[in-house]
């Protein structure tokens, strides 16, 4: 289940003189799983736009737009930013994650344990599990286990948990606890 909040492309227009140099229109044949792995869905790609006078005849093409997997978009930060993702019940002794970030850039988490709907940013995180023990992620991955200083079993933290999350020039896609 995803949402797209804001209302920017997902399949962009190409460059002048490719086939979808104009405009791109979706299939609506929802999005598959294509046998490299990327997720994909088909669209028609358009050398002019569908109410530009005096141009007869589109150019057209169909094409794939592909995405690796759960990437069709995600919370980024061109700065150090900061969130927290709402008390969850946890469904695995892991956290995994799944991120990229540019050259110097990182990622830390903290855990709370469960805590009322409202979050205040004075509730004390799990010990062993702050951003201070959080083992820096950087570089990219489709599934990270997110580590404190070395250990990443949230066994202990009970059935319901909350995440505080801090990343510089990253990008979060996916999460997984």
């Amino acid at each position: 289940i995803w949402q797209r909040p804001e209302r920017k492309p997902i399949i962009p227009v190409g460059g002048p003189g490719t086939a979808d140099s104009a405009m791109v229109y979706s299939w609506g044949s929802g999005i598959v799983e294509l046998t490299d792995g990327y997720w994909g869905s088909l669209y028609a790609a358009f050398t002019s736009l569908h109410n530009q006078p005096g141009k007869g005849e589109h150019s057209r093409a169909i094409q794939w737009a592909r995405w690796r997997p759960h990437r069709l978009c995600g919370v980024e930060t061109e700065v150090e930013g900061r969130f927290t993702i709402p008390t969850i019940k946890r469904t695995s002794d892991k956290l995994r994650l799944n991120y990229r970030c540019r050259p110097g850039g990182w990622i830390k988490m903290e855990v709370l344990r469960n805590i009322p709907s409202r979050i205040h940013p004075d509730v004390d995180p799990v010990a062993g599990m702050t951003f201070e023990e959080s083992d820096v992620m950087s570089g990219e991955s489709l599934d990270h286990v997110v580590t404190w200083n070395g250990n990443s079993d949230l066994s202990g933290v009970g059935e319901m948990l909350a995440i505080r999350v801090r990343l510089f020039q990253a990008k979060i896609f996916a999460y997984h606890v």
